[in-house]
């Protein structure tokens, strides 16, 4: 085929491998097993032969096992799949990748807005962005942007490592300052409910895991399938944020009373849980839509500065209904 064109990095395009065998529908199986001697492919890399028309549209694919099944008279047209799955060029290369993984195919064809082929993701090809998109999402979680590699973080230079990771923690730095400095100003609710400084590690850890739970399944929702609808999809994960704040409300509530024979203790720990983990989701879900339209990749959004922001907000939260029932009860 001829050389593809320039297409974005890291899209299906930019991957595509051109260096593939088609087949005219009208051919016979005979000149096609030929034309992939003469191209001296190997049968463990080939896995299809792809039909095309005179003007390259994509028309079935063939594998090499059908090549060799029936007998050399027989044309191509008459036993390829004409269901073939494909992607266009601008598909970023983890949605092909992860279509190729849940159509259990080896080999992906890209074809753009008319249908014609393009080129064909191989299987190594896919299983190395599968690798490279996992490590890169690890490295995002723990604050770390310098490589999409986890050996590039291995072998790099100190003063590389330290640009990489100083930086997100410098930021938890702060934002613990900010979070000190928010339970110094409502010490004197701490002095009454005293028991509120034993839950706070609790609520915080609570509201966080929920906000990497949300973050997780949205970013990857939205990387193997972006034609999902983004409206029913938050409708629903702030259903689900709700009934789990509810449980776990409940749960912390009942827990509390029998610990302390406090009502009042009791009502404000459930009630923080229960708004910290709607409020969680809701800047979960926020923060990845914002990086999501602004074109930015998601998945740093559910590293440290995420962290940060919902638990500043957590604690706020924690002990403004903490202040809130003291005054309502002075």
């Amino acid at each position: 085929m001829d050389k593809k064109r320039k297409y974005p990095p890291e899209s299906a395009g930019s991957l595509a491998c051109t260096e593939i065998v088609t087949v005219d529908p009208e051919e016979n199986l005979g000149v096609a097993e030929e034309q992939l001697r003469s191209n001296d492919h190997s049968l463990e890399e080939l896995h299809y032969l792809y039909v095309v028309d005179d003007k390259g549209v994509l028309k079935g694919v063939l594998s090499v096992r059908d090549l060799f099944s029936y007998p050399s008279d027989t044309k191509a047209g008459e036993i390829m799949t004409e269901q073939v799955v494909s992607v266009s060029p601008d598909t970023d290369q983890e949605r092909a990748a992860a279509v190729a993984l849940e159509e259990q195919v080896k080999a992906m064809p890209v074809v753009d807005e008319n249908g014609v082929l393009i080129g064909v993701i191989p299987v190594n090809t896919i299983f190395k962005i599968l690798s490279q998109e996992h490590e890169e999402d690890l490295l995002y979680m723990g604050g770390v942007e310098m490589t999409n590699s986890a050996e590039g973080v291995l072998n790099a230079r100190l003063s590389s490592l330290l640009t990489a990771r100083l930086p997100w923690l410098i930021v938890g730095l702060a934002g613990g300052l900010v979070a000190a400095m928010v339970v110094e100003r409502f010490e004197t609710v701490l002095e009454h409910y005293l028991a509120l400084a034993f839950f706070l590690p609790l609520v915080v850890y609570m509201s966080d895991a929920v906000a990497n739970q949300t973050l997780t399944i949205f970013i990857r929702a939205m990387a193997i399938n972006n034609d999902f609808s983004i409206r029913r999809y938050i409708v629903r994960e702030l259903t689900v944020g709700g009934c789990i704040g509810a449980v776990i409300g409940v749960l912390i509530y009942l827990i509390s009373y029998v610990w302390f024979w406090d009502w009042e203790v009791s009502f404000i720990l459930g009630t923080s849980l229960f708004l910290a983990i709607i409020i969680a989701v809701t800047i979960a879900l926020l923060m990845t839509l914002g990086l999501f339209w602004l074109k930015k990749d998601p998945a740093p959004g559910s590293g440290p500065f995420a962290t940060i922001i919902i638990d500043v907000t957590t604690i706020i939260l924690y002990f403004l209904i903490a202040s809130g029932l003291h005054a309502s009860l002075a």
